[in-house]
C-alpha cells in the first residue's frame, strides 16, 4: 500500500492540471493553436509594455512634483543659504528666515521633513536633534551634489539612514534633494532635503497605472478576440475547400477505378480472344502436325529429309503455345470479380508456385470479404508482379496481407540473398506501372529491405474506397 505526504499533494495537482492543459492543446487545430500563441505573445508583450508604461507614468509624475518643489527651493531658499559658501554654519538669522519658508503654511503643501545640507552635515533641519550631526554619503546625496533633483519613484523607500523616524509613519512619502547654488557663480553650496506626504500623489499614479492596464488590457483582447475570429474564419474556409477538395478527389478515384475496371475487363477480353483464337489455333495445328509427322514416317527414305523441318516447326509451335498460355495467365482471371481479396491473393500465389516451382507462404488475415473489383484486380496484379520482380534467385517467398478495418495493408517478401539491390527493385519499371496503379487507387507503394529481406509492400485507405464507391 502506498502513501503520500501531504508534500505531494501540489505536485499531483500540478500535474495533472498540465496533462489535462497538453490534452487540450493537442485537441485544437492549427489556426487555433496558431490564435492561441499569438495571444500569448500580445499577452506577454501587453505585460512587458504595460510595466515600462507605468513605471514611466510613476517616474514623469514624481519627476514634476520634484521639479516643483526644487523650483521652490531656488527661487525662495537659495538666498538665505548663499552664507554658507563661506561659512560652515547658518546664522539664527537665517535659520529663522528658513523655518517660516519651509513650514507646511506658507508652502501649501504637506512636508513632513525638510533639512539643509552642506557636505555631509544637516546644517538645519525641523528635527533639531539632527542639526550638525553628520552622516554617510549616500547614492541620491551624491547625485543632487552633481547638480540634478533626485526624487525616487518608489514612494515607500527613502533615502540614507537619518530618516528612520520618517520611515516609521508608513504612509508615502515624496523624498527630494535639491541642489543650492552660489549666486553668480554657479558653484552648489548646499542641498535641500524635503519630506512631503505622497497620498495624493499616489492616488494619482495609481489612476494613471490603472488607465494604461485598462487599455492595454482592452487593447489586447480586441486582438485576441480579432485572432481568433479570423482562426474560426479560417477553420470554415479550410473546411470548405477540405471538403470540396475530398469531393474532387472522390471524383477522380471514382474515374481511376472505372478506367482501371474498363482496362481489366479489356485486357479479360484479350485474354478470352487470345484463348479462344490464336491458342486453339495453334493446338490445332500442333495435332496436324502430329498427323503430318506420323505420315511422313510412313514415306520412303526420299522424304526423310523433311523430318527435321518438321521438328523445329513442332519447337516453334509449343514455344508460341507457351507464351500464349503465360500471357494468357498473365491477365486478371474472369473469375476474381466473384473472389474476395484473400482468395485474389491466394490465386495468385498459386499460378507463381506452377509457373517458377517454388512455394510461396501466405499469411492472411482480417481482410474484408466485400470490395470493389479496382481493388481486388489491383491487389492480385501487385502480388503478382511483386513476386515476378524478385526473379528466381530468392530461397523463399512470403504474402501477407491484414486489415484493421481502416487500412489494406498487402507485402510481398523475399530472401535471403536477393540478386539485386532494392535500388533495382526501385527501378523495376514494373513496379513503377504498379505504383501507379496503386496510388491511383488513393493507396501507397513501399519497398524495404533489411538484413537480406526486401519487401514490397503496398497500403489502401479503406474509408477512401468506401468513399469513392458511394
Amino acid at each position: 500500500m502506498s502513501t503520500y505526504s501531504n508534500t505531494d499533494a501540489p505536485l499531483r495537482a500540478t500535474l495533472h492540471i498540465m496533462l489535462l492543459a497538453r490534452e487540450w492543446w493537442l485537441k485544437l487545430n492549427f489556426s487555433r493553436k496558431l490564435a492561441g500563441v499569438a495571444t500569448v505573445a500580445v499577452c506577454c508583450g501587453v505585460a512587458i509594455a504595460g510595466n515600462i508604461a507605468t513605471y514611466q507614468v510613476r517616474s514623469a509624475m514624481v519627476r514634476d512634483s520634484a521639479a516643483s518643489i526644487a523650483l521652490y527651493m531656488d527661487s525662495f531658499i537659495a538666498a538665505h543659504v548663499q552664507e554658507l559658501a563661506n561659512a560652515p554654519l547658518l546664522s539664527e538669522a537665517s535659520r529663522q528666515a528658513l523655518a517660516s519658508l519651509l513650514a507646511p503654511t506658507a508652502i501649501g503643501k504637506p512636508v513632513v521633513g525638510f533639512r539643509i545640507w552642506a557636505d555631509r552635515r544637516i546644517v538645519f533641519s525641523n528635527d533639531r536633534n539632527l542639526v550638525g550631526k553628520r552622516f554617510a554619503p549616500s547614492p541620491a546625496r551624491d547625485w543632487a551634489w552633481a547638480g540634478n533633483v533626485y526624487a525616487d519613484p518608489d514612494l515607500d523607500s527613502l533615502d540614507g539612514d537619518d530618516d528612520a523616524e520618517i520611515r516609521a509613519l508608513g504612509v508615502p512619502i515624496l523624498e527630494v534633494y535639491a541642489p543650492v547654488h552660489q549666486s553668480g557663480t554657479g558653484r552648489i553650496i548646499a542641498l535641500v532635503e524635503t519630506y512631503q506626504l505622497a497620498g495624493e500623489l499616489q492616488l494619482h499614479i495609481w489612476a494613471a497605472q490603472a488607465f494604461i492596464w485598462t487599455m492595454l488590457a482592452l487593447s489586447a483582447a480586441a486582438i485576441s478576440a480579432l485572432l481568433f475570429a479570423i482562426a474560426r474564419s479560417g477553420d470554415q474556409e479550410l473546411s470548405h475547400l477540405y471538403w470540396e477538395n475530398e469531393q474532387h478527389r472522390a471524383r477522380i478515384s471514382g474515374a481511376n477505378q472505372r478506367v482501371l475496371e474498363m482496362s481489366e475487363l479489356r485486357m479479360r477480353q484479350m485474354g478470352t480472344d487470345l484463348y479462344d483464337g490464336p491458342m486453339q489455333l495453334v493446338g490445332l495445328a500442333l495435332l496436324r502436325l502430329d498427323s503430318l509427322h506420323e505420315q511422313i514416317g510412313q514415306l520412303n527414305g526420299n522424304h526423310k529429309p523433311y523430318a527435321p523441318e518438321i521438328e523445329r516447326i513442332r519447337s516453334a509451335l509449343s514455344k508460341a503455345l507457351e507464351d500464349i498460355r503465360h500471357l494468357c495467365q498473365s491477365v486478371v482471371p474472369a473469375k476474381i470479380n466473384a473472389l474476395s481479396i484473400t482468395d485474389s491473393i491466394a490465386l495468385a500465389a498459386r499460378r507463381h508456385e506452377h509457373r517458377v516451382g517454388r512455394p510461396v507462404s501466405c499469411r492472411l488475415r482480417g481482410l474484408p470479404d466485400q470490395a470493389p473489383l479496382s481493388l481486388k484486380a489491383c491487389i492480385y496484379r501487385f502480388v503478382q508482379e511483386g513476386l515476378c520482380a524478385y526473379g528466381s534467385g530468392y530461397d523463399w517467398y512470403a504474402v501477407c496481407a491484414s486489415s484493421d478495418q481502416t487500412v489494406i495493408e498487402v507485402r510481398v517478401l523475399g530472401g535471403p540473398t536477393p540478386p539485386k539491390d532494392c535500388s533495382d527493385l526501385g527501378r523495376d519499371p514494373t513496379l513503377s506501372a504498379l505504383r501507379d496503379r496503386v496510388e491511383a487507387l488513393g493507396g501507397g507503394l513501399l519497398i524495404q529491405s533489411a538484413f537480406g529481406i526486401h519487401s514490397i509492400t503496398a497500403r489502401f485507405s479503406v474509408w477512401k474506397m468506401d468513399a469513392t464507391n458511394v
